[in-house]
């Protein structure tokens, strides 16, 4: 069996606040949970050769015997999206190993079951994305560094709501990694599918671009409509919730800097891009706005691309890359 070590909490991929932030803690306690489940029906036999008694009596092609037929470390996962449902998930996530350090490889394969001792009902590929669009040392905003510059991404269909157990294996590397999640009927965040919500969000006409936004210097493009304007004016658009100010996760610092990188990319394409901040008055203190409320959002950040119906095609959560934004964003333009 190899050695299995409960990855610390540090910080969570998506930065969350408050009772925000409870999304994320349950999702690191059910990795511990699911470690720890591990742990126990292993026993006490295992060996550092990589084999157990767990081997023998874990059902052929399971995941727990995935798990204790490799050598090396099995680590809970990191998971940038929290916001499950029945159907097709994006899913984000980091593999951090026991020394504290990111593993990467270019593709890992998702196995997913609803038990461990089952056999995968389904499987997926998971491609490191990268996220920084302009490079190391090189972000135009104000904002915690990120720690890592890649997330790992896939797309895993859930065909009915529960509990689920992901398995990640990465290609030569001695680091596995591992998750149990819930699984609901319904997302709580709009999902693919729904009409936006007429967001009244405030924009130039309203106020300064400094009292709008917390990014420095503030792209006065993204400032310019309200949701409800581009909803009105059967406009494709991109909405993006995020706060660079306040943002201290893993990843979510550049999340504004990719849509305004995309925004950028596709400036032929008739698409409107708005930024909305997460806090009233720019406040942490003071809680989520009203636009997180309307919106339903349980966690920061999100993207959502939204076609001229005024229906969303395309929702991330946490951060996304370049490539995945503009390839949706030229999907409804």
């Amino acid at each position: 069996m190899r050695d299995i070590v409960v990855e610390p909490a540090r910080r969570p991929v998506g930065h969350q606040s408050g009772h925000q932030g409870r999304a994320v803690a349950r999702s690191f306690a059910l990795a511990a949970s699911a470690i720890l489940l591990l742990v126990g029906c292993a026993g006490e036999d295992s060996s550092r050769d990589g084999s157990s008694s767990a081997t023998a009596t874990a059902p052929e092609a399971s995941l727990k015997a995935r798990l204790a037929a490799e050598r090396g470390e099995d680590v809970g996962l990191i998971l940038g999206t929290s916001d499950f449902a029945v159907g097709e998930n994006r899913i984000s996530f980091l593999v951090v190993g026991n020394s504290g350090k990111v593993v990467e490889a270019p593709t890992a394969t998702v196995y997913v079951a609803r038990r461990l001792e089952a056999k995968a009902e389904s499987t997926a590929v998971a491609r490191l994305l990268k996220l920084d669009p302009h490079g190391e040392g090189s972000h135009p905003h104000t904002h915690a560094e990120p720690d890592t510059d890649a997330l790992f991404v896939a797309r895993v269909n859930f065909s009915t709501a529960g509990r689920y157990w992901l398995v990640v294996d990465l290609p030569r590397t001695t680091t596995q990694g591992m998750f149990a999640m819930d699984v609901k009927e319904k997302p709580a965040a709009p999902g693919v599918g729904q009409e936006a919500y007429p967001s009244d969000n405030p924009t130039l006409r309203d106020a300064p671009a400094r009292t709008i936004t917390t990014a420095r210097p503030p792209d006065r493009e993204l400032l310019r409509y309200s949701v409800r304007d581009a909803l009105k004016d059967n406009t494709p658009f991109v909405v993006v919730f995020a706060t660079p100010r306040y943002c201290t996760s893993r990843t979510c610092g550049p999340t504004l800097e990719i849509v305004e990188e995309v925004r950028r990319r596709v400036s032929g394409a008739k698409v409107r891009f708005i930024h909305i901040e997460v806090y009233e008055d720019n406040d942490p203190a003071k809680g989520v706005n009203r636009w997180m409320t309307e919106w339903k959002l349980p966690s920061e950040p999100w993207i959502f691309v939204v076609d001229a119906k005024g229906v969303i095609r395309e929702r991330f959560e946490g951060s996304a890359s370049v490539t995945e934004l503009a390839q949706a964003v030229r999907a409804v333009s």
